[in-house]
């Protein structure tokens, strides 16, 4: 046990914790250790002070000289005290920066004293550990030197994990840098100089010993595995806030009980029990800065509903039972998100929630304890260490998201009934094995590695999307999709195996030579740039708004006349299969060739019109003076038109004219 937490357990005989916070407030112009140390200093001397309340003084620098004169110490000037630094650890310097390197536990405690930051806690609570082991957390504390100590972000302490970046500040508020480098340099560009340095270090193979260990313990705990750990080690679990049971908290020592009462764990009525009233205040008060770190947390909420933690006795096992009925009139959502301690769910969530789960941005390792049945939404998204979705509900009533998990590769486990959305992208999938057969909103796959879209639902109400992967086949893929269909930066070859309809298709950015296999009838839009086309065959016989084949890789460009031609070719073979079937036209259908048989047509000018072609003019048929022009040829489209040039002048009047060429009389 080093000097601090001696001290620290010493000072709790002394003080509760309420009366320390207090006098922390009331010194807010020195650091929370240095008043802890003092107090502890101030309880030994007490009887030869002339004033033996700390609340009599008047500022912590009274307190100080009076401690320092009964202690024989001459009173020191508190601006020259100095950071004792490891030349080593400073990365980068110049006149706007200094940066240190805090690769250990106790470079971040040196660096960052009298500051709050978790990973700089003296004795208990120090979370470095738990950061490096589950994201591969590497920390620089950046000082900024033109910055005035008053402004917030003097200091950064910049964490680049395997995932990207986040940065704290003076005021420990952690945040996701969402735009990663280029969004931290364009905030401070003292830091441009310095991206190959502030880099990401990797576990070396000491720490992923270790990691394996503890992962091996947490997913299977054990006592006799628990005896046989040393201190450190078993410091490291504690730290990974896990519960234990009675039988291992019986073998803890006094040290380790204050390490794991420090993480907010759940604690059983035995472990309760068991602890004394100096003890219960140390845990409360862990608790509560685990809240302040995560604001959102279902706990925060109960802080909200006026569930106060002083309670402790009724409410510290944080019963999510009781939990839900009382959070049921404030959102219906079982909000656990963000609980980056959080490695695996409570046990005593209801096997069927009638609300909401939300566990995202957690450390969770297994979705073991999840419920069998979620009315609501559930969400296990970025979380970066799940590596299955074994254990995830059977029956999800809303969205099903699954997203951000780098080492997810298998939807093995994923719910077979999904009632809207399921989404699935920004993972490592290989496969969709695993998929419900039906979902009833959006299915998004994208940003994968796929290959092959096997094991996909066979209907998706929705949209569905699985662009960014790497595609060359779309068999396997929904055959009834109720949104639009996206399959763009793939290496598709065909569209073989895409559904019959959509409501907008979108296929660019692959390597397409013709239309193979794409929809029979797309409601919407109809995408199809930066391909290999050199034929339409297969285009479409009904696209209800915008069509574009442009910038074609290494194919050609085709003419509005070409396209109508393939779509009047696609529609004869769709109405010639369907007498071969013997089918009629249902409605619907006779209303798509009706809305296409009177789809805007362009005339020279590039004017818009609706209707039959004038072949003579190229515009609409008709004249808006009848005794002006030339009498009106007119076809169904400028396709028709074209089969009949040279003969469009025979139109010379109302009568029916023959457009049929006549057959040479044989002599």
């Amino acid at each position: 046990m080093n000097k601090f937490t001696q001290l620290y357990t010493q000072l709790l005989v002394e003080f509760s914790e309420p009366i320390i916070q207090k006098l922390i407030t009331k010194f807010s112009e020195v650091d929370e250790q240095t008043v802890r140390l003092y107090l502890d200093e101030f309880e030994k001397y007490k009887t030869e002070l002339e004033k033996k309340d700390p609340f009599q003084y008047a500022n912590f620098e009274e307190l100080e000289q009076a401690v320092d004169k009964v202690k024989g110490d001459k009173p020191r000037d508190r601006s020259n005290i100095k950071i004792d630094v490891q030349k080593d650890d400073i990365v980068a310097e110049d006149d706007n920066v200094v940066i240190y390197r805090g690769d250990s536990q106790d470079k971040c405690i040196l660096y960052g004293q009298g500051y709050t930051f978790c990973i700089s806690r003296r004795g208990s609570g120090n979370m470095y550990s738990s950061y490096r082991g589950g994201k591969e957390s590497t920390f620089y504390f950046i000082f900024f030197k033109k910055k005035p100590k008053e402004d917030n972000d003097h200091i950064m302490v910049l964490d680049h994990t395997r995932n990207g970046y986040e940065w704290t500040f003076a005021n420990n508020n952690t945040q996701k840098v969402n735009g990663g480098w280029d969004e931290i340099v364009s905030k401070y560009r003292e830091l441009a100089p310095f991206k190959d340095v502030l880099v990401n270090k990797k576990l070396d193979n000491v720490e992923k010993k270790e990691m394996k260990t503890i992962n091996d313990f947490i997913n299977n705990p054990s006592v006799i595995e628990f005896t046989k750990m040393d201190f450190n080690m078993r410091s490291r679990v504690l730290m990974m806030s896990i519960n234990l049971s009675d039988d291992m908290f019986k073998i803890l020592s006094k040290d380790l009980i204050n390490e794991f009462l420090s993480t907010g764990p759940n604690l059983t009525q035995f472990q309760i029990s068991s602890l004394n009233d100096k003890q219960k205040d140390w845990y409360l008060r862990n608790r509560n800065i685990h809240l302040d770190e995560l604001a959102d947390s279902i706990d925060y909420k109960f802080n909200e509903l006026d569930l106060k933690l002083d309670k402790f006795e009724k409410y510290h096992t944080r019963d999510y039972n009781e939990a839900y009925k009382r959070v049921q009139s404030y959102e219906r959502t079982l909000d656990l998100a963000g609980l980056k301690f959080l490695i695996k769910l409570p046990d005593n969530i209801p096997n069927n929630l009638d609300a909401n789960l939300n566990c995202a941005g957690c450390g969770l390792m297994s979705l073991n304890g999840a419920p069998d049945k979620v009315e609501g939404y559930f969400n296990c998204s970025d979380n970066p260490n799940l590596t299955s979705l074994k254990g995830a509900p059977s029956s999800v009533g809303r969205d099903f998201n699954c997203s951000g998990n780098p080492n997810l590769t298998s939807l093995e486990g994923a719910p077979s009934s999904v009632g809207e959305d399921f989404y699935c992208s920004h993972n490592n999938l290989t496969s969709l094995e695993g998929a419900p057969s039906s979902v009833g909103g959006d299915f998004d796959c994208s940003y994968n590695n796929l290959t092959s879209l096997v094991g996909a639902p066979s209907s998706v109400g929705g949209g569905f999307n699985c662009r960014e992967n790497n595609l060359t086949s779309l068999v396997g893929a929904p055959s009834s999709v109720g949104g639009i269909f996206n399959c763009s930066y793939n290496n598709l070859t065909s569209l073989v195996g895409a559904p019959s309809s959509s409501k907008s298709f979108i296929c660019y950015n692959n390597n397409l030579t013709s239309l193979k296999g794409a929809p029979i009838s797309v409601g919407g839009n109809f995408y199809c740039n930066a391909n290999n086309l050199t034929s339409l065959e297969g285009i479409p016989a009904h696209i209800g708004r915008d069509l574009s084949f442009e910038h074609q890789k290494n194919g050609k460009e085709f003419t509005e006349e070409e396209i109508q031609a393939a779509m009047a070719d696609s529609k004869r073979k769709q109405a010639n299969s369907m007498l071969k079937e013997n089918r009629k036209f249902t409605q619907l259908e006779l209303l798509e060739n009706l809305r296409d048989w009177f789809a805007p047509q362009v005339d020279k000018k590039g004017k818009k019109f609706r209707g039959w072609v004038n072949c003579k003019t190229g515009g609409p048929c008709g004249r808006s003076d009848t005794s002006k022009g030339s009498y009106p040829a007119c076809r169904a489209t400028k396709a028709e038109c074209n089969k009949i040039k040279g003969r469009m002048y025979k139109k010379k009047g109302p009568k029916r004219v023959s457009w049929e060429k006549r057959k040479k009389k044989s002599s």
